[in-house]
């Protein structure tokens, strides 16, 4: 976000914001109590690994329902980005995530389930038989 800001701009966010263009996100992610992400198949996918509890906010119908899913877990809430307008609704939200301790108990539980799959070599396993056809 870093470089959609201007230095203006940056002065005027509080101390405790950091602003980076690019970080690891499953490194970051490990140091925080919970997320704040769009609902893509990666964020989801490091939340879920790194067992963190999320705010997702959707902005195609792709993360919605990616988003959705997790709702349904049990592991993050959703906030339309219409919705967004009103700060109430937000912190709101944030309130909940990070009081009400069912939504990391979901996260680790989720965590633990996708421990045992190997997704990377499931993945190259089918590319290979893909080219071998």
């Amino acid at each position: 976000m870093k470089s959609y800001l201007t230095e203006e701009q940056i002065a005027q966010l509080p101390k405790n914001v950091h602003l980076y263009d690019w970080l690891p996100a499953k490194e970051v992610q490990s140091k925080v109590t919970a997320c704040v992400l769009h609902g893509g198949e990666g964020t989801i996918q490091t939340a879920s690994l790194t067992g963190k509890p999320f705010i997702g906010i959707g902005l195609q119908k792709e993360q919605e329902y990616n988003i959705s899913c997790c709702v349904e877990y049990g592991n993050a809430i959703q906030i339309k980005k219409n919705k967004l307008k009103n700060q109430t609704v937000f912190q709101k939200n944030i309130e909940e995530l990070l009081n009400n301790p069912i939504y990391e108990q979901q996260a680790k539980k989720l965590q633990q389930e996708l421990k045992t799959i190997k997704g990377s070599f499931i993945a190259a396993k089918e590319i290979m038989e893909f080219l071998s056809v």
